[in-house]
Order: structure tokens, then sequence, then C-alpha cells
């Protein structure tokens, strides 16, 4: 966990392992919107390893009281899973990416990556040319990691942006 601080003393604390309590913060949100959407998204029951989040509160007398949580947008690097590229309208669909790193670990293997129809490909002409790759094409992909919702057991990723690595010659 990388942790920010903004106050005047906390500057020992970011290089030190810190227990946060949680269990009182009722305020959670995504990337700062709230309401009765993002709380069916994202809530204390839907917290998971992997995720980027960010967590407010105060600091008063050396003591950090979190007020609420917000998960934040972020970049996810893998490689296209051949053959896993599922196009149902345009750019809207979804394919699988392998990552070796924190996210491939909390998915237990590739994550399901879903686009949409306003979903930004870069180096790319959307998400058919994704389905022609028939190689692991490296990946970088921007967006929010959130429970799939129609199996909350398993960690999907939601695009913004999706962009193919430049090739080297």
């Amino acid at each position: 966990m990388w942790v920010g601080e903004t106050g005047a003393d906390m500057d020992s604390d970011s290089r030190t392992i810190q227990t946060i309590d949680i269990s009182a913060v009722t305020d959670y949100e995504i990337c700062f919107l709230d309401g009765p959407l993002t709380n069916a998204l994202f809530s204390n029951t839907s917290i998971e390893v992997g995720q980027r989040i960010f967590v407010g509160g105060s600091y008063v007398n050396s003591t950090f009281t979190p007020q609420m949580i917000s998960l934040r947008r972020q970049g996810v690097y893998g490689t296209l899973v051949p053959e896993s590229v599922n196009v149902t309208n345009d750019n809207a669909g979804s394919f699988q990416l392998s990552n070796n790193g924190l996210v491939g670990y909390a998915a237990a293997g590739p994550v399901t990556v879903y686009t949409g129809n306003i979903t930004l490909f870069f180096n790319l002409d959307g998400l058919s040319a994704l389905s022609a790759d028939t190689t692991a094409v490296p990946l970088i992909t921007r967006g929010l990691l959130l429970q799939e919702p129609n199996n909350p057991g398993n960690l999907a990723f939601f695009a913004g942006i999706v962009a193919e690595l430049p090739q080297g010659n």
C-alpha cells in the first residue's frame, strides 16, 4: 500500500506499516462520485485486494480517523489472452488480460476487462482489432477494478482506456 500524506506530522507514518480500522466508515465513493449507483457498485462489502483506494479522514493528536473511502481509477499492464475477445456491439465487449502483478494475483489468473462504446482505444482500431490478434499482445488499461456484477466472487476491470504498446522493430 502506498500512503500519501498531506498533514504536517504524518511524514514519519508514511514510511511505516499502519493498520487502519475502517469498520466505522460509511461513506464509500467511486472517484469522489457519491450516490445510490456508486453504493451499489462499491461499499464496505466489496473492497478487494488490488483496488486502488483513497482513505480520507482527520488526523488529530497523532490519531488518524478514517471517514471515507473512494475507489480510484488505476492502470493495469498485461498481455491479451489470445482468442478471449468478445465483441457485443462496436467497442462494447470484453477480453481477458494476464497480469503478473497484484491484480493478477487478486484475480487468481487473467482478469476480465470490460469495454464500452465510449472506451478510448490507442494504437488500436477498437475492440475488433484485438479479436484479430492471435498472440499475447502487451496492453495497458485504465479504469476501475470492481467485483464482477454477475459473479460477485470474481474481479473484473472496467476500462475507460485500452492502449496497445508500440512494438519495437
